[in-house]
């Protein structure tokens, strides 16, 4: 079945014949728990999102993002999250799209905290992809956001705030950026994130068809990296609420993105 699906894909997908040249392909990976009755395949107690002691199982995704294609769909149990599933749903995704070192060169990851460690980012940094990931790690999330030297009120949303990562972070096999973004709690203390990046500014943004020339302004440089993030909120979690609660309207889509920029 895997491999019928894999063939209509390459037939009939436009995100299989995207030209590598002419721009980067942006792939979204993530998970969404599915709850079950006992006695479905794979049915486990594990996360889900208020629904304590239910079973489940987690589908993990793999999004053409500009294409708004599924790629990949695989179904794990319940308990397994995107730490133990990122590595095969990106070996699945590799075989699906048929991709070679020079189109991995050419494909931007973009995953949430959950596929953030160190082992998993390295794991895709040293098979040649390009990645924005959030820091799995809170101790590590916390020792580099005392790093920051000045923090930029988000021109949004009030409650958050961001800043660089003076730090050069430690562990990576390649070049990396990294900026940390704190949001208010309503106790008025800060919940911290840190974005881990290996694409260059002119790259970043080049992807959000910004003009290069914001390479030389740091603050809009920041800003750029965070709304990339951010942008996760009208990708893979809008195609997860798409198929869960069927046409998605435009106010569902400024909910999510708000979500999903809240960290």
């Amino acid at each position: 079945m895997q491999h019928a699906l894999d063939v209509i894909y390459r037939q009939h997908s436009r995100g299989y014949q995207h030209d590598y040249q002419a721009g980067f392909q942006l792939l979204d990976v993530d998970m969404s728990g599915l709850p079950c009755g006992p006695k479905a395949a794979f049915a486990t107690k594990g996360y889900f999102v208020g629904q304590y002691h239910r079973r489940g199982r987690q589908v993990g995704r793999v999004l053409a993002t500009a294409y708004e294609e599924v790629v990949v769909d695989r179904l794990f149990a319940g308990n397994v999250q995107l730490i133990k599933a990122v590595q095969p749903l990106v070996e699945a995704a590799e075989t699906t799209v048929e991709l070679d070192a020079t189109k991995r060169a050419r494909m931007i990851l973009r995953v949430d905290a959950g596929a953030g460690t160190l082992d998993d980012l390295n794991w895709l940094l040293a098979r040649g992809y390009l990645v924005l990931a959030k820091e799995y790690s809170g101790s590590r999330v916390l020792r580099l956001a005392k790093t920051v030297t000045e923090w930029v009120q988000d021109p949004v949303w009030s409650e958050r705030s961001f800043g660089w990562v003076t730090e050069p972070p430690p562990g990576y096999v390649r070049p990396v950026q990294c900026m940390a973004v704190r949001c208010r709690r309503q106790d008025g203390t800060f919940a911290y994130g840190v974005l881990v990046c290996s694409l260059s500014a002119e790259q970043v943004l080049t992807v959000l068809g910004r003009p290069r020339s914001q390479a030389a302004d740091p603050v809009a440089v920041l800003m750029a990296y965070v709304t990339f993030y951010d942008l996760r909120g009208v990708g893979i979690e809008t195609s997860f609420k798409g198929d869960k609660q069927g046409l998605v309207s435009p106010n569902a889509r400024r909910n999510a993105l708000r979500r999903n920029t809240c960290w």
